[in-house]
């Protein structure tokens, strides 16, 4: 008899713990860019700890400007910058060359791999608030919320 009642218990708690579950609102959707961002920061936390040092991020950057420049070349192209863009969901927005603009630093009218990567570092930097040299969990939703709360493009 007592292992009947111990086993209902347990039923109905399992029950109202779902039920509670279900009446909570689903977390919102992030917008494109954020998750983008999300998505980034996942792929460059290699050791999974939750938090991304500035190596990490510095390897995940040098490895999406290799998939970029297909032409092994070590610079952007205005077609490859335009294949740039298309990989990412909140740069429909932007042209070829405003973006190149932004990342060439020398006027050369190519991005090359030290500006494509000095211009994401300089993002770390931004996002590591306390510039530990690794954006932490906490610095990572700092960002998000700021993203999620700024004005649609």
């Amino acid at each position: 008899m007592r292992t009947k009642l111990v086993c209902v218990a347990g039923a109905l708690g399992a029950l109202w713990g779902m039920a509670a579950m279900a009446a909570e609102p689903p977390a919102a959707a992030l917008s494109p860019a954020s998750q983008m961002l999300v998505d980034r920061l996942k792929q460059a936390d290699t050791n999974h700890d939750g938090n991304v040092t500035k190596a990490e991020w510095e390897t995940l950057v040098k490895a999406r400007f290799a998939s970029f420049d297909t032409n092994a070349d070590g610079k952007l192209s205005a077609d490859e910058v335009a294949g740039m863009l298309a990989s990412s969901p909140n740069t429909s927005s932007m042209s070829v060359a405003d973006v190149t603009k932004t990342y060439d630093t020398d006027g050369d009218g190519m991005v090359s791999q030290k500006e494509y990567v000095d211009r994401n570092l300089s993002r770390f930097d931004a996002w590591d608030l306390n510039h530990d040299g690794t954006i932490s969990a906490d610095e990572q939703k700092t960002e998000i919320d700021r993203m999620e709360a700024m004005p649609p493009r």
